[in-house]
């Protein structure tokens, strides 16, 4: 099979920013299981108001609907701010040569073709999907589904990349497409068996 379409990730993939940190700073807030709860919604749903609404219903905290509406509005702003590293768009560019790439996130479609437009690499891709077209936001198989139904094409000639071991590789993995972790997290050694392991490995680490 010949590799043709190359599935992007978006937030945490292309773009870097510290959403933890821009809630911390628009809430005022230091509780991290809160800022992770609206976060975890937000990857699903897409929408900061919405997010924000249910995460302070669950944690019993009162709010009115123009504070939520003031939060969300500066949150947008913060995340709208996001720049793309120069190398990335240099790889964008070069792999958009030899291949179809798409981008698959959850959330707006219009804050993504925007922020896209603003760094100069919309262009580089063949369509922006969200779940807004798929009706499905990931880690639903059916995200991705949409992809192979629309471009006719199987699964073995697509790659997901992406930073999201659950969203982003394990349902294209098991649809049968090809998979790329992004992964920054600093680890001292990688093993796909546990059988693999030696003393010369072990011994590395010293």
């Amino acid at each position: 099979m010949i590799l043709k379409i190359l599935i992007f990730d978006y937030d945490g993939t292309i773009i870097k920013r510290d959403n933890q940190k821009i809630l911390k700073n628009i809430l005022k807030i230091n509780d991290k299981e809160l800022i992770k709860n609206i976060l975890k919604k937000l990857e699903r749903e897409g929408n900061i108001k919405t997010s924000l609404e249910k995460s302070f219903l669950e944690s019993g905290i009162k709010k009115t609907d123009s504070e939520i509406r003031e939060y969300a509005k500066k949150y947008t702003s913060a995340y709208e701010d996001g720049k793309i590293k120069k190398n990335v768009k240099e790889m964008l560019k070069r792999l958009s040569k030899k291949y179809k790439l798409i981008l698959l996130s959850n959330g707006s479609k219009r804050i993504k073709i925007k922020e896209l437009k603003k760094n100069k690499i919309f262009n580089f891709f063949e369509e922006i999907i969200t779940q807004e077209d798929t009706l499905y936001a990931k880690p639903d198989e059916r995200a991705f589904k949409y992809i192979l139904k629309k471009y006719k094409i199987p699964a073995e000639e697509c790659v997901s990349i992406g930073n999201s071991l659950s969203f982003d590789l394990i349902p294209a993995k098991k649809l049968g497409m090809k998979i790329i972790w992004i992964f920054e997290e600093k680890i001292d050694k990688v093993l796909t068996d546990v059988s693999e392991l030696n003393y010369k490995d072990i011994n590395k680490l010293k």
